[in-house]
């Protein structure tokens, strides 16, 4: 096998939209790499910061495309390709040399030390690879690294430019690269049985993703196998008490089920368990640093609680955008028989009052929270003050986020889904988006916003206003749609 073929092996393993997404994305980061570097005086700082753009688009690319390569390897295994497998492997090596070392030998031709900034790519692609290779459960406390490194520069670790980059840098990517490659070895060896597992890496969420349209990432949630799977602890605790007849809307939300489902006090506490634990692990890393460098702890929670606060706002708005809406798609999609039983269920009315009472209850609770986290976000920015720009760009994302959700769901109840291919290229986009999102408040430490931080919010805003615009058409015509419909519990064909 030449050189060719091997390098090609990789692309090989993903679908076309799939390889255009990323690979605009990864160019976008370069772009504004750049530009920043391009536009400024090849300080330090600056150089760090077109360096953390470019390592941010690095990351996205191997943990959401490269990283599919261990599916190719897998597949060959099984079919007794031994070649193929170390074809495969020996790609991700080159690759990873490509994208550590040429980027930064550039940096390094701009006046940067070329170890630190290798070692910054490096970890990059490890981080990818750790997030696509790992348990869903693992994946979950890794899907904020990007943000994290970059805003590491600002408030948690010290960041390329500084002395001590290497001292944690260094480390943090030798334990990733071991935990990468032991989860190579494992699931090469054993696809199959990960497949049926609690404990299924997200590299084959994001392969059934690719094939079959995001039915099973968020779809295989509401299956009863997968709920069976779960921990005693991490089972649904519903609250049924109050519905029937006579209370419909809360019916309607035991019907819908997953987080519209009331729940009793012991469900409440395990979701927001789950939330806590997430954010404090995080703390815990940016407080003990920081602390062992000798900064004072209350000192420290005066920087920290802001751009913690806005951040987890602005990617829980996101968040409820994703599933909420996903979840609904996927349960008009199916053809079974749980429509006809809810359209069956006494005390919903007639078809035009079932209509509102179902678009009432699905509406009601995900833009309540996205408005209560909007009104939080305010409320913080408001009190420390902040950049205009980074606050416009803040205001659009959460408007953008909450008119999605009234859009998605009057084109699913009105049987005019979106295509599967541009809400899986939406996700994306979005998660990209609100790691951004993420990162400018993190840049707010004084109440004004860090160098060259004003043009890309300005980008940033100008992509989430666009996206608020397109709601509008695409609202009205699901709006139509709904009306022209005989009955809102009807399934809607595989788009």
């Amino acid at each position: 096998m030449n050189i060719a073929t091997v390098l090609m092996l990789p692309w090989r393993a993903t679908r076309a939209p799939a390889r255009w997404v990323m690979g605009l994305l990864y160019g976008a980061s370069a772009i504004a790499a750049f530009l920043i570097g391009f536009f400024t005086k090849h300080t330090h700082d600056q150089l760090s910061d077109a360096a953390a753009s470019l390592g941010f688009g690095t990351a996205y690319l191997w943990g959401f495309l490269l990283a599919q390569t261990l599916v190719l390897a897998a597949d060959a295994h099984r079919m007794r390709l031994p070649g193929m497998v170390r074809a495969a492997a020996l790609s991700l090596i080159i690759y990873t040399a490509l994208f550590s070392l040429v980027p930064a030998a550039i940096f390094a031709a701009m006046g940067a030390p070329l170890l630190p900034y290798a070692l910054l790519f490096f970890l990059c692609i490890v981080g990818g690879l750790v997030f696509a290779w790992s348990p869903s459960y693992v994946a979950t406390l890794l899907a904020l690294m990007p943000m994290t490194l970059i805003g590491s520069k600002y408030v948690l670790l010290p960041g390329v430019d500084s002395p001590d980059f290497i001292r944690w840098a260094a480390p943090a990517a030798w334990v990733g690269l071991a935990w990468a490659l032991w989860r190579w070895h494992v699931i090469v060896r054993d696809c199959d049985e990960f497949n049926e597992r609690r404990s299924r890496p997200m590299v084959l969420y994001l392969r059934r993703l690719d094939t079959r349209g995001g039915a099973d990432w968020f779809g295989n949630a509401d299956s009863s196998t997968a709920i069976r799977q779960r921990p005693q602890w991490q089972q649904a605790a519903a609250d049924i008490r109050g519905t029937g007849p006579s209370a419909p809307q809360r019916s309607l939300r035991i019907m819908l089920g997953g987080w519209y489902a009331p729940r009793t006090l012991r469900g409440y506490l395990v979701s927001i368990s789950q939330v806590g634990m997430l954010l404090l692990v995080f703390l815990v890393i940016g407080v003990s640093s920081k602390l062992k460098a000798g900064e004072n702890f209350s000192a420290l929670l005066s920087i920290l609680w802001m751009p913690g606060l806005v951040s987890v706002a602005a990617y829980g708005t996101a968040l409820v955008t994703v599933v909420c809406t996903t979840r609904l798609a996927l349960r008009w999609r199916r053809v079974n028989a749980e429509l006809p039983l809810m359209a069956l269920m006494p005390g919903f009315g007639g078809p035009e009052e079932t209509k509102r009472r179902l678009l009432r209850t699905a509406l009601r609770l995900p833009v309540g929270v996205q408005l209560a986290m909007t009104a939080l976000i305010l409320a913080v920015v408001l009190y420390r003050g902040t950049d205009p720009a980074v606050l416009t760009a803040i205001v659009l994302s959460q408007l953008a986020c909450i008119a999605l959700v009234p859009m998605m769901i009057l084109r699913i109840f009105g049987g005019r889904p979106l295509p599967t291919w541009l809400l899986n290229t939406g996700c994306i986009v979005i998660f990209v988006l609100i790691n951004f999102n993420c990162v400018l408040p993190m840049t707010m430490i004084a109440g004004h916003a860090h160098t060259v931080v004003d043009t890309i919010a300005m980008v940033v805003g100008a992509i989430w206003s666009m996206v608020l615009l397109a709601t509008v058409p695409l609202a009205r015509t699901g709006w139509r749609a709904l009306q022209q419909r005989p009955h809102a519990f009807l399934a809607n064909p595989a788009a």
